[in-house]
Formats: C-alpha cells, structure tokens, sequence
C-alpha cells in the first residue's frame, strides 16, 4: 500500500506529520462542526488513462509523477428529534457524495519542483437543509469559509440544485526551488504543524476535525515559505502569507530543535488578524511517545485572548494495536452549555480554526491491524463539562492495493435540546450531534 496508511492509527509522536440565526441553521452548522467528516465528499470520476500504479518518468535527476482518485460515500443521518417535532428539519436524511482529485509533481535536475492539485466534488442531500454543511468535513472544495488563507481564488461553486451542488477547487499549485542553504516555495501549497492526534492548536491553516475520518487531503493556501536547515535535527521556517487586504497579510516564524530525544518547535504567528504564540513537543518516554502542544492566541483587533492546549501519550501494546489518548483544553469554548450556540455560530468554528464548544475534552484513539488489509478504528471524543460523548467506529479493507471499502458510524450519547418560543437550548454538544452511517469507497486509479 504505497504512500497509504490507515487514517486513524497516527505515526508514533517522534515521527511527526509531513488542519441567533434560525435554530434549523445553528443547529445545522453546529453539527457540521462536531461532525466535519473529511471523507464526506462527493467528486465526478475523471477517466482513466492507465492502468499503472502512478504515471512517472525519471531520468535520475528529473522526475514526473501523477497520481488520481476516485471516492464516493454513503451516508445516512437521523437527525436530533426536538428539531424534528418541531418540524425544522427532516427525521432522516441521506448524503451521497463522490470524488475526484488529480495532482503530482515535476522535478527538474533535482532543484526545481512544480506541484499542482485539482479536485472536483459533488454533494447530493435528500433534503436541501442537508446541504448546508451538516456533516460535511474540510476537505469539501465548498468550504468557502477558509477562502480568506488565499490570495486569489475562483468561485468554488459550479453548480446548485435543490439538494444537489457541484464543487471544484485548484487546491495545489507552487513551485519549489532548492538554493544550496535555502528551499524556497511560491505559491499555493499544504501548511501543516502539530503533534497533537484529535486536536492541533498551533495549526490554523488546514487543520483536521477530531472526527475526520479521511486525512488525505488538507485545504491549500496561498504562501511564500523559506526553509533554512542548519542540520539534520533544526530547521527554520519563515512564511509570508498574502491576502487581498493589507491588514490581513500575515506571517509565521516557526523553528524546530531536537534536544536530548525532544523535538522543539516554537513558533510566533501573524493570522489574518491575530497574533499567536505556539509551542510544541514530541519525545518519547520510554515506550510511551508523549506529546504537548498550546497555542496563545491574541486578537490584533479586540480584546480577546485564549489558550488552547493538549496533552497526549500514545502506547503500543502489541505491533498490531495502537491507542492514543488526549486531552485538550478550549480556552475559546463556553464555561456551560447556555454558551454554546454562541461558540458553534462564531467565526473561528465557522473557519475551521477551533473545534468544540466547551472547554474541556478528552479523547481516545484505537486501531487494531488485523491484517495488512484489514484495519478496526475507533474514535471516542467526551465533552467533560456536560458531559457527552461521540464515538466513531470504522472499518477499512483494502482490495488489491488500489481499493479501499471503509465502513462505520458516528454514535452520540448526551442530553439532547429543547426547541421553544424562545429558541433553541442545547443541554450538551454532543447530544444534539446527528446519528450516522456511512460505507465509502476509494479507487486509486493512478
């Protein structure tokens, strides 16, 4: 399986990752935020030209490589019932959705690499109150919300009607450019940071949702980045990050150590309009890899500032069991739940740049490899405050290497709502999160 591994079991911690309207909407948008599966997205099928594992050419020193898929997903949801008696949404509804992306890279006499990545995604809801977001994760094209990490960028929407919509997205396009003591990368690329397996405060360009399923593929931004290496364990990183307004354009200074078995990884930012200071450590104690990572965050504009943090362990029994466990702290997130709505409907969540409504989480991660195609994953994520609890099952096979039928369902377990005159009362996050089933199919086709 070349170049993929299960979604759930993360690496081990040293082997670090290369992100009041009316109720029926607050609802909607909430549960898309507690739920953002990335492996919910619909794409059309680009035909296939070969029947290769990759399309590649190399001449020792230069290299051309693409590489195409082709997802779909089923997905069933029944909706919370005080939204449903109150005849705000439907007491079920279906998602189907298909995927297509296509990218790679050219190389030239190993110092020049041109990488380029597009995608095309459709998203058919049974009930068009579906298509507003509930259960749609980042990795959707549609996810206009983040639009602001890019400087130039095309109207992702091609098509809509009714419950039908039609997505694309120029997620990768840059070239990088290696001068001796320096790499250099222009334009639109994949920015990730963070140990952290559920939760990644220091990563606010393309982080995952704690219950995103399909990892593959992160949100493109628009950025001039310099490495400088000054050895194999340290390394700078500067970035320069345009926007249309002046007063948007940020910057991020990020350094990376290896001291006594630790890696260290300061960081000091520029956001849109933020400035946040960010830490994070990965080392292993004994054989137990343990993780830390927080994040300062300081509004350039008002005066608000929070901490977000987590702290995580994760353990190998056995060669083919992992489990991790975290805890996150969400200084951004509500002291009780009579906040939450307020939190689920703010711009952050919206941006996808902080996940949960309250402030105190724990999570758990387990992945059994029963075989070298057969995986069993599960993710358990708890509210401590309400508290209530998600967990997400899921079963992954893969066919011939090319194939991979992935299987579960998204569990809720907490106080639900209350729909009245008044509006709508959450009692806790999760028990207002949809019920859900889903199979997916993903075919490497290059």
């Amino acid at each position: 399986m070349k170049g993929r591994h299960s979604s759930l079991a993360g690496p081990r911690s040293r082997r670090r990752r290369a992100r009041q309207a009316d109720p029926p909407g607050r609802l909607l948008s909430g549960a898309a935020a507690l739920l953002r599966t990335g492996s919910l997205v619909a794409l059309l099928l680009l035909p296939a030209v070969a029947s290769a594992d990759t399309w590649s050419w190399d001449d020792e020193r230069s290299e051309l490589e693409l590489r195409n898929f082709y997802k779909s997903m089923v997905t069933g949801l029944r909706l919370p019932p005080p939204l449903v008696d109150a005849n705000l949404v439907p007491a079920y509804g279906v998602l189907w959705t298909h995927a297509t992306r296509t990218w790679g890279h050219l190389v030239l006499k190993e110092k020049y690499e041109l990488q380029v990545g597009y995608q095309l995604a459709a998203v058919i809801a049974s009930d068009p109150a579906l298509s507003t977001g509930a259960g749609l994760g980042t990795s959707v094209p549609a996810s206009t919300a983040r639009a602001e990490r890019r400087l130039v960028d095309f109207d992702p929407l091609l098509v809509k009607r009714g419950g039908m919509s039609l997505y694309h997205d120029l997620d990768l396009l840059a070239v990088k450019a290696d001068l001796g003591k320096v790499d250099v990368t222009v334009g639109r690329q994949v920015l990730s940071w963070g140990s952290g397996r559920l939760w990644n405060p220091t990563d606010l360009l393309s982080p995952f949702a704690p219950t995103d399923i399909d990892r593959e593929v992160r949100r493109g931004v628009d950025a001039l980045r310099v490495s400088i290496p000054f050895s194999e364990t340290a390394q700078l990183d500067v970035l320069w990050l345009p926007l249309p307004e002046l007063r948007d354009h940020g910057g991020v200074a990020r350094a990376q150590v290896n001291i006594k078995s630790f890696d260290i990884a300061p960081s000091v930012a520029k956001y849109v309009r933020d400035a946040v200071f960010g830490l994070d450590v990965t080392g292993d104690a004994g054989p137990v890899g343990v993780h830390t990572e927080a994040a300062y965050t300081v509004a350039l504009d008002t005066d608000e500032r929070f901490v977000r943090a987590v702290v995580g362990a994760e353990l190998r029994p056995t060669d083919e069991l992992v489990l991790i466990g975290e805890y996150y702290y969400n200084g951004f997130g509500a002291r009780d739940p009579a906040g939450y709505l307020d939190v689920l409907q703010s711009d952050r969540v919206a941006r996808g740049e902080v996940f949960g409504a309250g402030r105190h989480y724990a999570g758990i991660v387990a992945a059994y490899k029963y075989s070298e195609l057969l995986n069993v994953q599960a993710i358990a994520i708890t509210n401590l405050l309400d508290p209530s609890l998600l967990v997400v099952p899921a079963v992954e096979y893969w066919a011939e290497q090319k194939v991979l039928v992935r299987a579960g369902a998204y569990l809720p377990v907490g106080r639900s709502a209350e729909v009245d005159a008044s509006g709508l009362t959450l009692h806790s996050e999760y028990g207002v999160a949809p019920f859900g089933a889903f199979a997916q199919i993903a075919i490497y086709l290059l």
